[in-house]
């Protein structure tokens, strides 16, 4: 590669963004020799995140084992955040362009209209499963089910307050298994793994761990082993979940040894962002939320033994947009055309590292509240990296040079600076412009109950606020809390799929009921009216531990469910809300959720 080109030009051209989503030619041998494919992902473990990548306090022996028989992306890039990398790996797109933008309130689900990696698998006679945390979209067709899994395990939402004894899904059904999270999740995949090998069909078996995103609970004799080396109690629970994460990656690469499909078993290891908080992570700058390396680049390991030679590392830069492409043609897929790609196969590169890789750039949009867009995002060349800081302001980093962003460098190569925001901006435009929230789908055949959750509102506020969350982001188990004032309301955003008559069941706490609540929950074609006069004092559900200052923010609860009637829900986009005609100063009402139930004979 030519690193001092004077112009990438060429490398902006539609055609990179307009990769058709068509068939590939085959690359695996025989048909009835198809490679099953494992992809395993962690939740903001960053680069340094591993003693393979030379953190000194953290042991990680199965995934360095793997990274060790791998071959090596070195310069791996994702998104800053959960949701949106999920969104971006999942569909080979960058994640405005799935609607995944951010990490709660309903702009974290992806369109289901989106072709995902489980469904091009499937579409090939393999068998699909996804165990852990999805993240992009918590309602049918959002969900894996809906999404071309076949089994799910796991949780729907960005983060689950639970890591012992933890309330998941099977599918459609709650499920609360005893242990701990981890080790849970690995167990259902390797059930999975179990059934499929014994069927003879090749599976697809995507392992999604939640850990060691917060809250910080582990095993206590793993932290203490931390505690006892001298660190904090944030990185001994951190740190501690990452050897638990560590053993069962050994576990999901022990079963396949055991069992001989290791061989022929396409196994990827990466994570999701940066690591946070700040901890080791290899003298990069940044972590998770930040554009600049440290948020950014993360370990990528993949193996297969009958179809890729050797281990070595290569140093171009990938993104997970490339995963898709790789994977089919890696695995000799067709995929139906639906929607352009952003990524680009680097199958040549697995097969010989110094292949022909032209530049490209790669770009990283923003998360978060679409009226702040501007404030963030970055754009990588091989050699140049633009990114915005908070501020809003544009610097230039040599990444070849300064790997770790030591020296800002735009004054030294204005055309360079000058180049990358002007394509930066011109992506930015046709890819985020029609970027928002995403309504709540409700009604679709065979889902007749949605359970809505309090973070899934926007919180309609008076001038003195009147409204709020328990705490402030509204992130996922958080509820509407402090509603102290009747001229303002939660409004849900619902996309009702099948016409019809809706049970609706109210899931809250309150202090007191003396006098009663005077509520109303309405639509743009209904309203039904009821009274609450049934008080539920909260019980807080208990926890092994919090890690210091996370309680408040991870704290779960038992909720009363009250039916209170019915509504009629026309077909089409709808806001739901919930009004209050007074708000005692004794009521200190809390809102969980309200259950909207499809009743027999909905009309189409």
């Amino acid at each position: 590669m030519n690193n001092d080109s004077p112009s990438l030009a060429p490398f902006l051209r539609k055609s990179l963004f307009l990769l058709a989503f068509a068939p590939l030619c085959p690359i695996a041998a025989e048909e009835n020799a198809r490679p099953n494919v494992l992809l395993i992902l962690t939740d903001d473990q960053g680069y340094g995140d591993l003693s393979f990548h030379g953190n000194p306090y953290l042991e990680t022996p199965h995934i360095d084992r793997l990274g060790e028989a791998s071959i090596r992306a070195d310069n791996f890039y994702v998104s800053p955040v959960c949701a949106p990398t999920r969104a971006s790996l999942l569909t080979g797109r960058y994640h405005p362009r799935t609607g995944s933008i951010s990490v709660t309130r309903r702009m974290e689900a992806m369109n289901p209209d989106e072709v995902t990696l489980a469904e091009v698998f499937k579409a090939n006679d393999y068998t699909t499963g996804c165990f852990g945390k999805w993240h992009n979209g918590a309602f049918y067709p959002e969900t894996p089910n809906g999404q071309g899994f076949d089994e799910f395990t796991g949780f729907l939402y960005g983060v689950i307050d639970r890591y012992f004894d933890p309330p998941l899904k099977h599918n459609d059904t709650d499920i609360q298994p005893e242990g701990y999270i981890t080790d849970i999740l690995t167990d259902a995949a390797i059930d999975f793994m179990k059934t499929a090998h014994a069927e003879g069909t090749p599976y697809f078996c995507y392992v999604p761990y939640n850990a060691p995103h917060t809250p910080g609970l582990a095993p206590e004799e793993l932290i203490n082993k931390y505690r006892a080396r001298g660190l904090s109690e944030v990185d001994s629970a951190v740190y501690a979940m990452m050897e638990s994460i560590d053993s069962n990656v050994g576990r999901l690469l022990n079963y396949l040894e055991d069992t001989g499909q290791a061989d022929n078993t396409v196994v990827i290891f990466l994570s999701d962002n940066g690591p946070v908080p700040f901890r080791y992570n290899a003298g990069m700058l940044g972590r998770k939320g930040w554009f600049d390396e440290g948020g950014v680049r993360v370990p990528f390991f993949i193996r297969w033994p009958d179809g890729l030679a050797g281990n070595f590392q290569i140093d171009e830069r990938l993104m997970h947009i490339d995963l898709l492409p790789t994977l089919v043609e890696l695995c000799g897929l067709e995929s139906p055309e639906k929607f352009p790609l952003d990524g680009r196969s680097f199958h040549s590169l697995l097969t010989e590292p110094q292949a022909a890789w032209p530049d490209r750039l790669l770009y990283f949009f923003p998360f978060g509240d679409p009226q702040y867009a501007h404030r963030q995002g970055a754009v990588r060349t091989h050699r140049w990296l633009a990114v915005i800081n908070r501020q809003g302001n544009w610097s230039l980093y040599d990444l070849i040079e300064d790997p770790l962003q030591t020296r800002e460098v735009s004054a030294a190569n204005p055309w360079v600076f000058d180049y990358l925001t002007e394509a930066y901006q011109k992506a930015f435009k046709e890819i985020y412009a029609d970027s928002g929230q995403t309504p709540i789908p409700v009604g679709y055949p065979g889902h007749p109950e949605v359970l809505i959750e309090g973070h899934d509102a926007n919180l309609i506020h008076v001038e003195d606020g009147g409204i709020a969350y328990n705490f402030p982001a509204g992130f996922a188990n958080h509820w509407v809390s402090g509603w102290t004032n009747a001229g303002a309301w939660p409004e849900w955003n619902l996309f009702v799929h099948t016409a019809g008559t809706y049970a609706i069941a109210l899931q809250y706490n309150l202090k007191s009921a003396s006098p009663p609540l005077h509520a109303t929950i309405e639509s743009r074609n209904d309203s039904l009216d009821f009274v609450l006069d049934q008080p539920f004092l909260p019980v807080t559900i208990p926890q092994p531990f919090f890690l210091p200052g996370e309680a408040s923010k991870y704290e779960s609860r038992h909720w009363k469910m009250l039916p209170v009637g019915t509504i009629k829900l026309k077909e089409g986009q709808t806001p739901l809300r919930l009004k209050l005609d007074e708000i005692p100063n004794s009521a200190d009402l809390e809102i969980k959720g309200v259950r909207l139930t499809l009743q027999e004979g909905g009309r189409h």
